[in-house]
């Protein structure tokens, strides 16, 4: 049996990261999984199956867990991998509060709207339970899907900018740990 000691480290820099990444979306998938059969069956207002597969099929067009866990492994990376010390938790969860909370927000903003257009309408009983002909989207909660999908598109964005990035530093890295390895050899 060999000693571990004497043999090399054959995992990457960049495959690490790589781990990170999956590690962080796997539990952010995990608790989203969760948050939306809470949402479907906590907190949907009806009792129709219809309405509470909407909500489902809404509620999973927009990954924002795991996108957030994706942007927040970038800066985990810079400071565990490259070594960044500035790197502190606010650097690292910044961004993924940025997103995270514009897109709540909107949806908070849409969702007050709504309940102010049922006062005025003259609805104001405090029933949120839709009847049955009643659809749960409407055409006024359009522009609001359209601007989350557009929150979801720049995070996205910025994910796959600073990844690209950092895949080149980790790249960087495993390079120059492969020369310092072959040059302890000779």
């Amino acid at each position: 049996i060999e000693n571990e000691e004497n043999t090399p480290n054959t995992k990457s820099v960049r495959s690490t990261g790589s781990g990170i990444t999956v590690a962080m979306c796997t539990v952010a998938l995990g608790f989203a999984c969760c948050e939306n059969l809470l949402y479907v069956f906590g907190y949907t207002p009806s009792q129709s199956l219809g309405v509470e597969i909407e909500t489902l099929i809404v509620r999973s067009i927009f990954p924002v867990h795991p996108l957030c866990a994706a942007i927040q492994s970038i800066g985990v990376c810079k400071r565990d991998l490259e070594g960044q010390r500035g790197v502190g938790i606010g650097r690292i969860i910044s961004p993924a509060i940025l997103l995270h909370g514009s897109f709540d927000f909107v949806l908070m903003v849409a969702a007050y709207l709504q309940q102010v257009k049922k006062i005025k309408e003259g609805n104001d009983d405090d029933s949120d339970i839709p009847k049955e002909d009643e659809a749960v989207m409407t055409a006024g909660d359009i522009p609001v899907m359209v601007f989350s999908f557009g929150m979801v598109l720049v995070g996205y964005i910025y994910y796959v900018w600073q990844s690209r990035a950092q895949t080149k530093r980790l790249i960087a890295m495993d390079r120059t740990i492969t020369i310092d390895e072959s040059s302890t050899l000779v």
